[in-house]
């Protein structure tokens, strides 16, 4: 059935078109986009109008750190619900058994609503292993997934998911799909748990630590270049990303092959210059867990000094060395992808005070990483990140544009979110 949304404030997210009035679109795709008079010229007896009143229009968002699982069974901890917190360690070979699999369903039915109600219709799912793949399996046959959901696998203990379901990789089936592997190198800074190259401050010695040692990790590297899989390796500290590079670069053959890894360094907060050199030369990319500047600012400063908790998760100098980069929101978290923006924008701590000014970003910049920049990263820029021509009609609607969000700091402003050019989500009255 073919649609048409006319009278619209549409932000493309096509360089070759970056605005536009209307847009015509079949059953999944977008057919045409372009100013109103030019769309209604292509309007049959058949096609169905829809009339925006002047409403703006963005691409569908991503939400690229989530960890949807582990939401569930947050969820159903709190509900007291501990009999469905089985453990499922004797996953069959066919990956079909899972214990209360209806209750976990259940859980994710209310979770999927809410991404919806964000904007957000793709979501990278984190660190998964046997039991988690099981039950993505399970619900993407069961017919009920909505949103697009692409999981990396933990390779230190259960690569052979990815072996024995390899035709997953990078193709969607029923929504959900393998994107590649995850590597953890070290914890998180906001628990100390970073391997810093530089001591903590208060501390006499301790720098945070390694979870995996310098030849495990060459040998996990090699096995991802040798299987051109695409990897996330987990880098809070310092010390941490050194090791990562230092891997990466002993191990890549061709560096003209680099393309098809897209390699993402997960939870920079620190990147030296010669770091950052190293990063672009390889093809690695930043992922920025950029709501930890809000919610933990003040810690930063207190376990790091002043002076190098103003230098964290430096976003403005990737920028500035024209690569691309990703914002990730906090875990357990379902993310306002506009406040994540703003983040970005501002900088500002819990107790209001700027931490690294000179590294803050424009709002439409960090839209753009939220956007284009997840779709490129995910492989998915044929179909997703933009509205043009040939691409999937998933797009939201917003309740105000984008500068007025940014101004007026009311991020609430998702009305609609559409997904094949079907509504799924609308704001209630």
């Amino acid at each position: 059935m073919q649609k048409i949304f006319y009278n619209a404030n549409i932000v493309t997210f096509d360089k070759t078109q970056p605005t536009a009035n209307a847009f015509l679109t079949n059953d999944e795709s977008i057919v045409f986009v372009g100013s109103n008079d030019d769309v209604m010229a292509l309007k049959t007896d058949d096609t169905l109008l829809f009339d925006m009143q002047g409403k703006t229009i963005l691409p569908s968002f991503y939400d690229t750190g989530a960890s949807i699982y582990k939401m569930i069974e947050e969820r159903l901890k709190n509900a007291k619900l501990d009999e469905f917190l089985e453990n499922n360690d004797e996953i069959d070979l066919n990956y079909e058994k899972f214990v209360n699999f209806d209750a976990y369903e259940k859980e994710f039915l209310t979770l999927q609503d809410e991404f919806l109600s964000k904007g957000i219709t793709t979501v990278f799912e984190m660190n998964i292993n046997t039991k988690e793949f099981t039950f993505w399996k399970k619900l993407s046959e069961s017919g009920k997934l909505k949103i697009d959901i692409i999981g990396y696998i933990k390779i230190t203990t259960d690569k052979d998911v990815m072996d024995n379901n390899c035709k997953s990789y990078r193709k969607y089936k029923n929504h959900f799909r393998l994107g590649g592997y995850y590597i953890s190198i070290d914890g998180k800074l906001s628990k100390k748990g970073a391997w810093l190259k530089k001591r903590y401050r208060g501390e006499k010695t301790y720098l945070g630590y390694a979870r995996v040692h310098d030849e495990q990790l060459s040998f996990l590297i090699k096995n991802v270049l040798d299987e051109k899989k695409q990897f996330v390796v987990e880098t809070n500290g310092d010390n941490a990303l050194a090791l990562f590079l230092r891997c990466f670069k002993e191990n890549v053959k061709d560096k003209d092959d680099l393309e098809r890894f897209r390699p993402i360094a997960k939870n920079c907060n620190f990147i030296s210059k010669k770091d950052l050199q190293e990063m672009k030369e390889l093809g690695i990319s930043p992922s920025f867990e950029i709501a930890e500047i809000k919610n933990q600012g003040s810690y930063f400063k207190k376990i790091l000094g002043a002076f190098r908790s103003k230098s964290i998760q430096p976003v403005k100098l990737i920028l500035d060395n024209d690569m691309k980069f990703l914002l990730t929101p906090s875990e357990l978290e379902i993310p306002n992808i506009f406040e994540m923006a703003n983040f970005a924008t501002d900088r500002t701590t819990e107790k209001n005070k700027k931490l690294g000014k000179k590294y803050e970003i424009s709002f439409d910049d960090a839209m753009k990483s939220l956007i284009e920049y997840s779709s490129f990263f995910a492989f998915d820029l044929n179909q997703k990140g933009s509205i043009e021509n040939g691409k999937k009609a998933d797009f939201v609607v917003l309740s105000k544009p984008l500068n007025e969000i940014f101004a007026s700091k009311d991020f609430n402003a998702v009305e609609k979110t559409f997904i094949q050019s079907e509504e799924v989500y609308c704001l209630k009255p």
